[in-house]
């Protein structure tokens, strides 16, 4: 009986840890470029990745990038470039909280 018990409690505690654990190791791997706040009104973030991804995945990327701010701001912007595109090549995706989240596919 106590066997079975603990088998119970080992199982819901993994359901538990499964159902609260992010897709953070489904995201692909990024590259924060320039990260930049005007007091507490306005964070800008460039982003490398290594390739385009689709909506879903820009959304969980955005998330993870606003919670990594240790500053509480109004708007965040954060823009999308592949891994060696020129400083000056244009965002692909952009993911902005103004203040909800508007995620922006461009090209």
């Amino acid at each position: 009986m106590i066997k079975k018990i603990k088998l119970l409690v080992a199982i819901t505690g993994l359901l538990t840890l499964f159902a609260c654990s992010d897709n953070a190791s489904d995201l692909p791997k990024y590259k924060i470029t320039e990260d930049t706040v005007k007091g507490n009104i306005k964070r800008t973030v460039e982003v490398d990745l290594p390739s385009r991804t689709d909506e879903e995945t820009l959304r969980a990327l955005a998330e993870k990038i606003r919670d990594l701010s240790n500053v509480d701001v109004e708007r965040t912007f954060i823009g999308y470039r592949i891994s060696g595109d020129h400083k000056n090549q244009s965002y692909w995706a952009t993911t902005h909280y103004n203040p909800s989240l508007e995620v922006n596919i461009l090209e």
